[in-house]
C-alpha cells in the first residue's frame, strides 16, 4: 500500500503579481478628522454665518419695508375710491375728539374709526358685513370683529402684541386688535383738538376740493408704534 505525501508548491518571487498601486488601497491604514481638524472646520462655517446673516437680515427687514410701504399705497388708494364714492374723505373718527375709550359709559359713543369705514374699499367686504355701524365700535356686538388681525393695517416689521392691554379696553374685552397706521388731522396736538389742520380728524368732512396744497403734497397717513392705543376699529384715539 503506498502513503500519499503532502503536496508542497514554492513559487518563485519573480512569479509574484504585484498589484497597481490604486488597487493597493486596503494596504493602507484608515485615518479620522484629528480634533483640530474638525475645531478649524467649525470656526470656518461660523464665520461663514457670522458674514452671511446681516445680509439676511437686511434682506428680510427691506422685504418687509416694502410690504409696508404696499400698505400705505393700498389704503391711499381705499381712500381716494371711498371719496369718490361719498364726495368726502373718511373722518378718523365718526364721534367728536373729546369721546373714546376713555369716556364714561364710552359703548354709547359711536367711535367708529375711518378704517372700519374703508373695509369695503380694501377687499374686506366680509369683515365690513360682521360689523354693526349701527351700534357703538366698542359694543359686546362688535367685540369679535374687533379681534381680527387685519394685515393691511400692519406693519411686518412691528414686533409688538397684537392686542391692547389697555385696562379700559381690557374692562371690554381681551381681544381689540391693533393697528400700525394713524390718520394725519394736524400738525399739532393742540390744532387737532381746536383748529385741525389736517385732512382726516374726528367727524371731518374733507373734500378733494379742500387739499390746497395738492394731494402729492399732503400727508394723509404715518405708522405708529403705540402699543395699547392704536386699536384699529376705535377712532377715539
Amino acid at each position: 500500500m503506498m502513503t500519499k505525501l503532502p503536496l508542497r508548491v514554492s513559487v518563485s518571487p519573480s512569479l509574484r503579481v504585484s498589484l497597481p498601486p490604486h488597487l493597493r488601497v486596503w494596504q493602507r491604514p484608515l485615518r479620522g478628522f484629528s480634533i483640530i481638524e474638525l475645531l478649524v472646520v467649525i470656526v470656518i462655517i461660523a464665520l461663514l454665518i457670522a458674514l452671511l446673516l446681516p445680509a439676511v437680515q437686511k434682506a428680510r427687514e427691506s422685504a418687509r419695508r416694502t410690504q409696508c410701504r404696499n400698505n400705505f399705497r393700498q389704503i391711499g388708494l381705499a381712500l381716494h375710491n371711498y371719496e369718490s364714492q361719498h364726495d368726502v374723505f373718511p373722518p378718523s373718527s365718526t364721534s367728536q375728539i373729546d369721546y373714546g375709550v376713555w369716556s364714561p359709559n364710552s359703548t354709547q359713543y359711536h367711535l367708529h374709526s375711518m378704517f372700519t369705514l374703508l373695509l369695503p374699499f380694501l377687499d374686506q367686504s366680509p369683515m365690513a358685513s360682521m360689523i354693526d355701524y349701527n351700534a357703538s365700535a366698542l359694543a359686546a356686538v362688535n367685540v369679535v370683529p374687533a379681534g381680527s388681525k387685519l394685515h393691511m393695517y400692519r406693519c411686518p416689521s412691528y414686533t409688538g402684541l397684537d392686542f391692547s392691554l389697555e385696562p379700559r379696553y381690557l374692562a371690554l374685552s381681551s381681544n381689540f386688535a391693533i393697528r400700525n397706521y394713524v390718520a394725519i388731522g394736524a400738525t399739532t396736538v393742540g390744532k387737532l383738538w381746536k383748529e385741525p389742520d389736517g385732512a382726516l380728524f374726528p367727524r371731518s368732512r374733507t373734500r378733494m376740493a379742500d387739499i390746497l396744497d395738492g394731494m402729492s403734497q399732503t400727508v394723509f397717513l404715518a405708522e405708529t408704534r403705540e402699543p395699547n392705543a392704536a386699536v384699529w376699529i376705535d377712532g377715539g384715539v
